[in-house]
């Protein structure tokens, strides 16, 4: 549990960092005067802009797509992280309710209901059901279209 919280923690500085720096390149490529992210570069006859580092401005668009990139990995990674340490936290925490405390005399105690304990395998398979995209209605009846379809072309009834 220690090992995935320094974990979370690392990954959670770089994306900070990560978030740094795109800011400030694009507050740079947002100043007035500068062409912005998707500007032209170009002038009106088209030769390169004497008025910009038009070096400076495609190495900071170059960056921030990358570090965009960076961030959308690092924040996947963060929340498959954060799904494992909430499964394990619920697997311990459920069985250390689950198990009754003895008193002195030897009979159980009376403690509230445990929670309903959830194994490794189902904790993965929430997961796994929770990263799948759902498989939207009009996909699931295209097939059933298609094949009414062929049915009306070729002269047939559909029922």
């Amino acid at each position: 549990m220690e090992a995935l919280r320094a974990e979370l923690q690392k990954l959670q500085a770089q994306r900070s960092a990560i978030e740094t720096d795109i800011k400030q390149r694009s507050d740079r490529l947002n100043e007035p005067g500068q062409p912005g992210i998707s500007g032209s570069l170009l002038d009106k006859e088209g030769f390169p802009r004497s008025d910009i580092d038009v070096h400076a401005v495609r190495t900071d668009r170059n960056a921030i797509i990358r570090l965009t990139n960076d961030h959308k990995q690092i924040s996947s990674q963060l929340e498959l992280l954060l799904h494992r340490m909430h499964a394990l936290a619920r697997e311990t925490g459920a069985g250390a309710a689950g198990n009754s405390q003895q008193l002195s005399n030897g009979t159980a105690a009376a403690a509230a209901p445990a929670p309903a304990q959830h194994s490794t395998a189902a904790s993965q398979q929430e997961v796994t059901e929770m990263t799948q995209a759902p498989t939207p209605p009009a996909a699931a009846a295209a097939p059933a279209a298609a094949a009414a379809a062929g049915a009306v072309a070729a002269g047939g009834d559909v029922a």
